[in-house]
């Protein structure tokens, strides 16, 4: 498996940082620094895009809580919904899905100056196999940052890199990412 950091791009033209990857071997650990991240965000003035599975959400609506964070202040989107609404037929409809994301983040950046978004869009992908596809999600949350004043915290369990392939596939996702956190 990579070294993750050997692979944190210094000389990225988005020097703030705005795809950032977290990887992370437990989920209680995951949703602890994501709510983190996300607190500290909100607390700079952001809005707060969650683009998150049902049991993700209730943990981090809990640590946000922990974090003196009110989760009304999130705007939440059931990732697994969203999927399941751009797949037919087994395979992921990319085209929808680009249409479904401009117009959530558009939405999103009309209440606020600057969105965070945590997204776990792409982890599902990679969890169902779909490596090819989750690259391409990577890329369009890319065109989207040079669209729209939003950062990305996207989430990544090590456990779906593992066996044929993973490690390129891990060096491809983390290439697409201006940013990769210490695992969680």
């Amino acid at each position: 498996m990579t070294d993750q950091s050997s692979l944190i791009r210094t000389d990225s033209p988005l020097a703030r940082e705005r795809h950032v990857v977290q990887f992370y071997e437990s989920e209680d650990a995951l949703c602890a620094a994501a709510a983190k991240s996300v607190a500290r965000r909100a607390r700079m003035g952001q809005a707060i895009l969650l683009l998150a599975s049902g049991a993700h959400r209730a943990m981090i609506v809990e640590e946000l809580r922990a974090n003196g964070i009110d989760p009304n202040r999130c705007e939440f989107v059931d990732a697994r919904e969203l999927l399941a609404a751009c797949t037919a037929g087994g395979s992921l409809d990319e085209d929808r899905l680009r249409q479904d994301l401009y117009r959530i983040v558009t939405a999103a950046v009309k209440s606020a100056e600057s969105v965070t978004v945590y997204g776990e869009l792409v982890d599902m992908l990679i969890a169902g196999a779909h490596g090819a596809a989750a690259l391409r999600l990577e890329d369009l949350w890319n065109e989207l940052i040079q669209v729209h004043p939003i950062s990305l915290l996207c989430s990544h369990a090590l456990a779906h890199f593992h066996g044929a392939g993973g490690g390129s596939l891990l060096d491809e996702v983390c290439r697409r990412h201006d940013g990769v956190n210490p695992v969680a």
